[in-house]
């Protein structure tokens, strides 16, 4: 075992590698349109302003969407449904809930639930795109 890390360090190859199950271009365009899709969140909700804004919170909506995009990226395997594009689907939209909820909690229940349905959409939407083009 350590011998083919050797080896594979020797040969200049990475610790995470395609062969390895690391798809670095589903990588890169998860976390391409999760930072797309926060810069949109931060932007609806200066038009929109369900809670006060700060120029923090706003980061840190690019930040959850962005992170949201990470996770979708590297957890291409998990498999939810057989179906290949309502797997993406729905795997896009939990990784997105989930990512969200604890962002928007402190604000009250509202701005959870607005604030984690979108990011269940903004998931779903990335994680197909990420699966279609990789």
């Amino acid at each position: 075992m350590a011998g083919k890390k050797l080896k594979r360090a020797k040969e200049g190859k990475r610790a995470f590698s395609k062969e390895q199950g690391l798809n670095r271009k589903r990588l890169a365009l998860a976390l391409l349109f999760g930072f797309l899709f926060g810069l949109l969140c931060a932007y609806l909700a200066t038009i929109r302003q369900p809670i006060p804004l700060t120029p923090l919170l706003l980061a840190a909506a690019v930040y959850t969407r962005t992170l949201a995009g990470f996770f979708i990226g590297l957890l291409e395997k998990l498999k939810c449904l057989k179906n290949k594009t309502w797997n993406a689907l729905l795997r896009g939209a939990l990784i997105g809930f989930l990512v969200s909820v604890p962002l928007a909690l402190p604000y009250g229940i509202k701005a959870a639930l607005g604030f984690s349905v979108f990011g269940a959409i903004y998931g779903a939407i990335t994680d197909y795109l990420a699966t279609r083009f990789a």
